[in-house]
């Protein structure tokens, strides 16, 4: 028992002399401090990053495909969302300003007991030539930067015009097709990009369909009611203001928020402005 005590006892000052001053318990705790240290750091990087205040943005170069398709999808959209703002015309005659936003009246009498005249029957056709108007020149200004940047890459391009443009509004979605060849060589291999063919998602068919049903209600009762409608199509959502014998209309794709505006003025037969 003695011989165990004082074995016990030497074990004991070795571990005593093991860690002089208590020196290691302090170096555990630094190493457990810098560990937390790290741990809030991701967190916060982690916050920041999910919130969108904090993006990392890798660096990828577009090809020219890619480049062309870029042209062409940011001017087409960019056409379709003026559409939309504008009641499918991008230059209208006949307007109304409301809350500082401008109306085009798709529906218009020049007095109020009057039927309204339908001011574009063939909508539809109307809003497609519309953009492909309104695009076009952006397209073309877009992939002539497409021939400048890669010219500095020591690419030689030959760029044929623009020979076919075509939008189409189909449901869900407006159909772009272009006919328009661009070669490219370097380091003697030589590569063409063309026909470009592609489909936008966009409500804006559907929106003017119901766009159509208001102004036809308008022109044979001098009224529509919406709210039925809503009823029956529970994806769009219809507003109607009236303003100064004008109605302002909104319709709504729920599932996009897409808003398609315009405005008519029509008879009131019924005391409903």
């Amino acid at each position: 028992m003695k011989k165990r005590g004082e074995k016990n006892k030497r074990n004991a000052i070795s571990c005593l002399n093991t860690y002089p001053n208590n020196r290691r318990p302090k170096t555990a705790q630094i190493t457990i401090f810098i560990i937390l240290g790290i741990i809030i750091i991701a967190s916060v990087i982690a916050i920041l990053f999910f919130s969108g205040k904090f993006k990392v943005t890798p660096e990828t170069k577009l090809n020219p495909n890619q480049y062309a398709e870029k042209c062409i999808k940011d001017a087409v959209e960019s056409s379709i969302q003026k559409a939309l703002d504008n009641g499918g015309i991008m230059e209208p005659k006949l307007t109304v300003l409301y809350e500082d936003d401008t109306y085009t009246f798709l529906c218009h009498s020049p007095n109020v007991y009057e039927f309204c005249e339908n001011k574009y029957p063939m909508l539809k056709s109307v809003v497609e030539e519309e953009i492909r108007k309104d695009s076009k020149a952006k397209i073309e200004a877009c992939l002539l930067s497409l021939k400048t940047e890669f010219q500095k890459e020591g690419y030689s391009i030959t760029d044929n015009p623009i020979t076919k443009y075509e939008i189409e509004l189909i449901p869900s979605a407006v159909s772009v097709k272009i006919d328009k060849k661009i070669t490219l060589t370097k380091s003697g291999q030589t590569s063409s990009i063309e026909n470009f063919n592609m489909q936008l998602s966009s409500p804006l068919y559907d929106l003017i369909e119901v766009a159509r049903d208001i102004i036809n209600g308008e022109t044979q009762d001098c009224y529509y009611t919406y709210d039925l409608y809503m009823e029956s199509y529970p994806k769009f959502s219809i507003t109607r203001v009236s303003y100064y014998e004008s109605r302002i209309y909104e319709i709504t794709e729920r599932i996009s928020g897409k808003v398609f505006k315009f405005a008519t003025k029509s008879c009131d037969l019924k005391g409903q402005y």
